[in-house]
């Protein structure tokens, strides 16, 4: 497997809205790119239930929920063993 398939761990946050509420959360996602990080934070998330997009928010189907998931940070050799190491 060459370096650029590799999968490496990132640390995204998550902005998430309801009903006038807003939160930010963090999650730690394995990815090939930052794309995918995005993408797989966003669908851990909403739980594989995202529809529509709005100027970077997605849309859960009929929920009232709206995610936006800033760009992620890779993490290195050191700080993935700090979040292993706690079960993260």
């Amino acid at each position: 497997m060459s370096n650029s398939r590799q999968q490496k761990m990132y640390f995204v946050k998550l902005i998430i809205k309801a009903e006038g509420y807003e939160k930010e959360t963090y999650i730690t996602v394995m990815a090939t790119s930052p794309d995918e990080a995005k993408r797989e934070a966003l669908l851990n998330e909403a739980h594989n239930i995202l529809i529509g997009e709005d100027g970077g928010w997605l849309e859960d189907d009929g929920t009232g929920f709206a995610y936006f998931a800033q760009d992620p940070i890779e993490l290195s050799a050191s700080e993935v063993a700090v979040f292993k190491k706690f079960g993260i």
